[in-house]
């Protein structure tokens, strides 16, 4: 669900890049291991990189032939990091251009509709809010049902 906020375009920009490595980071792994196999555990408590980002690196890591996973251990394999700073540029302009196409077709195509029910145990109520499109005929806005 996306309500209008003033920091929707770092939302935007973190889910454009969030699964793209960082350079730094990937050294920072390769020089820990460079001492020999390491748990995700220890690679994250010395390189301070946070889990989901440090098992997304690991895992492009791998897929690059850089590091290799041999039970819970990870190793280097000997073969050097090269980042593709054109590929990743590329899929985070897709990814924006995406986000531009969602945030158009919200604005012209959707409205919010709020439905609100109290829970069954307490006297607490929550909030429900759904997405309806929009039915333009007759230059006439109507929702469709």
């Amino acid at each position: 669900m996306l309500l209008p906020a003033a920091n929707d375009e770092q939302i935007w920009e973190y889910f454009a890049t969030a699964s793209i490595p960082d350079p730094d980071a990937a050294a920072r792994v390769l020089g820990m291991l460079e001492r020999g196999p390491a748990s995700l555990l220890d690679i994250e408590s010395s390189t301070g990189l946070r889990r989901g980002r440090l098992e997304a690196l690991l895992k492009i890591l791998a897929v690059d032939g850089v590091l290799a996973k041999n039970g819970n251990q990870w190793e280097a394999t000997g073969t050097p990091y090269i980042h593709d700073h054109a590929k990743w540029q590329e899929l985070a302009r897709s990814r924006r251009a995406e986000a531009n196409l969602m945030r158009r077709y919200g604005v012209s195509r959707l409205s919010l509709i709020h439905i609100s029910e109290p829970t069954r145990l307490l006297s607490i109520s929550y909030a429900v809010f759904c997405l309806k499109k929009k039915n333009y005929q007759h230059n006439k806005l109507t929702t469709v049902k």
